[in-house]
């Protein structure tokens, strides 16, 4: 089975100042080659979707339920916020794999350049 390997870059020309930053999408081609490492920040898709069937990147945050126990025995669910990221070969959530959950745990609530205001409640 081939795994679908696609990117996104997000382009910062104007990194740091007023005038903001873009996610470059769609059918136009942009060689890793050509571009300048110090306008682009590259992010690799994940190969998985959320419940919303939303294409997971590195850099995005997203909510995922983890069903656990509490003090008393019950079961407990509990949200959580965090930034996806690509470390030693493998994309991880807060301090797992993110193999280890199911795609209708997980939402992307945003991502890293575009809602930075969400990472103020991440990890």
């Amino acid at each position: 089975m081939a795994r679908e390997i696609k990117f996104r870059a997000w382009h910062t020309p104007f990194s740091g100042s007023k005038f903001g930053q873009k996610f470059v999408y769609g059918n136009k081609v942009l060689s890793l080659q050509s571009m300048n490492p110090d306008k682009y920040v590259v992010e690799q898709y994940t190969v998985m979707k959320d419940k919303e069937l939303k294409e997971i990147y590195e850099g995005d945050i997203v909510e995922l339920w983890h069903e656990g126990y509490g003090y008393l025995g019950e079961e407990v669910t509990t949200a959580i916020t965090s930034v996806v990221q690509f470390v030693h070969g493998t994309f991880w959530i807060k301090n797992e794999p993110m193999y280890a959950y199911e795609e209708d745990d997980l939402e992307v609530k945003g991502n890293i350049h575009e809602n930075p205001e969400l990472i103020k409640v991440v990890d």
